[in-house]
């Protein structure tokens, strides 16, 4: 089991500037990024946010795609989940500053099945799982075939 407590109840008001030749819903789609859009692209995203270096949780919704901390991306790891890919965060606030953060912009590709809804803590609206204060999962969660999710 892996349990990833919140730091910070505070979230950024975030969302996503990308290319206009790029479909904006390309992290939603559950797909990797074909090799056209990933040349459209590059390797950062922008993120806009309300501001450069306000203290960011480890995961906070940017609209159109998930931006995650190393620290979340390690729980992810150590769970053995390896079906995402990731862009680095240049996060602008709306005077113009930027700042490379360490957060990345998270595409899932297909599903991740890693949080026990039953011990973790979380708020929700509607059904929709918005903010988790506390994770907790079983390793192996989202491996292929693996039983520990069900």
């Amino acid at each position: 089991m892996h349990v990833l407590e919140a730091d910070s109840d505070e979230a950024p008001r975030a969302s996503l500037q990308l290319p206009a030749a790029l479909d904006s819903l390309v992290f939603l789609r559950g797909r990797g990024v074909d090799a056209r859009s990933r040349s459209t692209l590059g390797e950062r995203v922008t993120v806009f946010c309300d501001e450069v270096n306000p203290p960011r949780p480890d995961f906070f919704s940017a609209g159109l795609a998930p931006v995650v901390s190393p620290r979340f991306l390690a729980a992810l790891d150590a769970l053995g989940v390896d079906n995402h890919e990731t862009y680095t965060a240049i996060i602008e606030d709306l005077e113009g500053e930027v700042s490379i953060s360490e957060h990345r912009v998270l595409n899932v590709i297909g599903r991740v099945a890693s949080v026990d809804l039953e011990r973790s803590r979380y708020n929700s609206f509607e059904g929709v799982l918005f903010k988790l204060e506390t994770m907790r999962s079983q390793r192996g969660c989202g491996r292929p075939g693996s039983r520990d999710c069900a």
